[in-house]
C-alpha cells in the first residue's frame, strides 16, 4: 500500500504558504481519495482473480451468495475515486479547496453496500460449505493476491463502509465550519451514518434468524417428537432475540449445561450425540431471578421452587457479570413490556 502523503507531493516552498490546518485538511481528502484507490483495487482483485476463477467451479448459484452485488460496490468505489481524482488534477497542485459537493453526491449511493454487507454471513458460511469440496478447496489454497485469501477481500466492503465515516469526519474537524463545504460533508457524514447503522441492524437480525434457526434444529424435547420452534415473536417484546449462550457447569453435580438467554425466556440444555436436548422447559424472565453466586464466576437462577447454580467453566478467566447485567436488562424490558399491555388494559401490576 502506498504510502505517501498530501505533504510529500508538494515542494516545502508551496507547503509554507499554508496554515497547519489547512495542511491537515489536505492530508485528510488525500487519506480519502489514497485509501479509496487502495479499496477498488481490491474490489478489482476479487471480481478479476477470485470470481473469475471459482465461478466456473461453484457455478452461478454459488457465485451470486459467495460474492453478492460487489460488482455494484466495485462501480461505486471506482466513479467515486474517479471524481476526486479529477478535482485534485483540476486544482493543478494537489491542493483541493472543495470537495462536500462529490462526498455528498456520492454517499447519497453509499446504500449499494448494504446489500453487500448483509449477505457476509450467508457468503462466508456458503464458503465454508464450498471448500469442503476437494476441488474449491485446491483452487482457493493456491490462489491468493498479495499473500491474502479470498476471505479477507471479501471483508473489504464492510470495512470500507464503516471507514467512511471517520474519514469523512476527519476532513470535517478541519474545515471551516461557516463554510459550503462544511455543510455539505456534514450532510454526506449523516447520510452515510444512516445507511451504516441501517446496515449493522440488518447484520445483526440475520446473525440472531440463524442462530435461532440453528438451535431449533437442534433441540430435541425428551419423550416428544415435536420440534420447538425459536423463530417467532414473543408474548410482549416482540422478535425473539438470542441475548447470550454459553456451556455453565451446574452446582456441585459439575453437569455441563448450555444457557440460552433470550429476550424472553432462559433455556437450559445438555448437548446429548450432536443435538441439544432440552433440560428444562423454558423459563420465562418475569417468573425469574438471578443473582450473584458465592464467588465471581456463578449465579443462582430461580424459577417457582427450583434453583440451579451455574457456574462458569474456566474461573481464571470469566466473570459472571456479564450474564447478570444481560439477565437484568432483558427482564426489565419484559416488565415495561407488561406493565405498558396492563396499563392499557387498565389493570394493575404487582410490584417485582
Amino acid at each position: 500500500m502506498e504510502t505517501r502523503t498530501w505533504s510529500s507531493l508538494v515542494g516545502s516552498a508551496t507547503l509554507s504558504r499554508y496554515t497547519e490546518k489547512e495542511k491537515n485538511r489536505q492530508e485528510a481528502i488525500y487519506e480519502l481519495i489514497k485509501t479509496e484507490a487502495v479499496f477498488v483495487e481490491n474490489c478489482q482483485m476479487i471480481l478479476q482473480v477470485f470470481y473469475r476463477e471459482l465461478e466456473p467451479v461453484i457455478g452461478p448459484r454459488a457465485s451470486r451468495i459467495v460474492f453478492a452485488n460487489v460488482e455494484d460496490v466495485m462501480l461505486f468505489g471506482a466513479t467515486f475515486l474517479s471524481a476526486l481524482e479529477r478535482r485534485q488534477v483540476q486544482s493543478g497542485s494537489y491542493h483541493v479547496t472543495s470537495v462536500g459537493d462529490i462526498v455528498l453526491d456520492y454517499m447519497q449511493g453509499v446504500h449499494v453496500f448494504r446489500p453487500y454487507c448483509t449477505n457476509q454471513a450467508n457468503a462466508s458460511r456458503a464458503l465454508h460449505d464450498l471448500k469442503l469440496r476437494p476441488a474449491v478447496a485446491n483452487l482457493l489454497n493456491g490462489l491468493k493476491v498479495k499473500g491474502l485469501e479470498l476471505e479477507h477481500y471479501l471483508l473489504q466492503p464492510m470495512q470500507r463502509l464503516t471507514r467512511y465515516p471517520l474519514l469523512i469526519a476527519q476532513i470535517i474537524k478541519y474545515t471551516d465550519e461557516a463554510s459550503l463545504d462544511a455543510h455539505r460533508l456534514a450532510n454526506a457524514l449523516k447520510k452515510v451514518q444512516d445507511v451504516l447503522t441501517a446496515t449493522n441492524e440488518a447484520v445483526r437480525k440475520q446473525e440472531n434468524d440463524f442462530a435461532l434457526m440453528s438451535i431449533s434444529e437442534q433441540l430435541v424435547i425428551p419423550g416428544s417428537d415435536v420440534k420447538f420452534s425459536l423463530a417467532t415473536k414473543t408474548r410482549f417484546v416482540g422478535a425473539r432475540r438470542l441475548v447470550r449462550e454459553g456451556v455453565l457447569t451446574k452446582g456441585r453435580t459439575r453437569k455441563r449445561l448450555r444457557v440460552f438467554l433470550f429476550n424472553d425466556f432462559v433455556l437450559l440444555t445438555r448437548e446429548v450425540g450432536g443435538q441439544l436436548e432440552m433440560y428444562r422447559a423454558p423459563m420465562a424472565l418475569e417468573e425469574c431471578q438471578l443473582v450473584p453466586g458465592r464467588d465471581a464466576q456463578s449465579f443462582l437462577l430461580r424459577h417457582h421452587h427450583e434453583s440451579f447454580l451455574l457456574k462458569l467453566p474456566d474461573p481464571s478467566r470469566n466473570s459472571a457479570d456479564p450474564w447478570i447485567a444481560d439477565f437484568d436488562a432483558a427482564r426489565k424490558d419484559v416488565f415495561k413490556a407488561l406493565l405498558a399491555l396492563r396499563a392499557r388494559r387498565g389493570l394493575a401490576m404487582a410490584p417485582f
